[in-house]
């Protein structure tokens, strides 16, 4: 088994506790941020190991080619828990600041920042799901432009 995955967990983890400490002493919202990151990094290895360890089980009855294939479903798992849980996490972040932020910000420049960084995404997810015409690295005749 790979240890740089156990050993990743037992050190986010000390780092994880020593942040906690630091944001309990002093009240820090970073600390707290930085408390609440490095738990969803030990949470994100642990579902690693998690497909690590099931996907070196070997065949039985109802998977005759084993279980490497796991390693992959839980690697999906962990992206996507991360990435949904720090959605969570950082939308209530801003709607609690928008709430709670002093009269003397503008509003004006958060919005814009907003609407910049959303166009943004938009661009990004636009590009990402749409499918340009790439030359094939295959040499085999077959292939024809008409594929893409």
């Amino acid at each position: 088994m790979s240890s740089s995955v156990s050993i990743a967990i037992g050190t986010n983890t000390a780092i994880a506790i020593s942040k906690g400490i630091g944001w309990f002493l002093t009240g820090s919202p970073t600390l707290f941020a930085e408390t609440v990151h490095s738990l969803a990094d030990v949470g994100n290895q642990v579902l690693l190991k998690i497909g690590e360890v099931r996907g070196r089980e070997g065949p039985d009855d109802e998977h005759p080619f084993g279980h490497g294939q796991e390693k992959y479903f839980w690697a999906l798992v962990s992206a996507v828990s991360v990435f949904f849980i720090g959605c969570g996490i950082n939308l209530y972040h801003g709607i609690h600041a928008d709430s709670c932020c002093s009269p003397s910000r503008s509003n004006r420049g958060r919005s814009s920042s907003r609407c910049a960084s959303l166009a943004a995404s938009r661009a990004s997810a636009r590009t990402a799901t749409t499918r340009p015409c790439l030359p094939c690295c295959s040499k085999t005749p077959s292939h024809s432009s008409a594929s893409c």
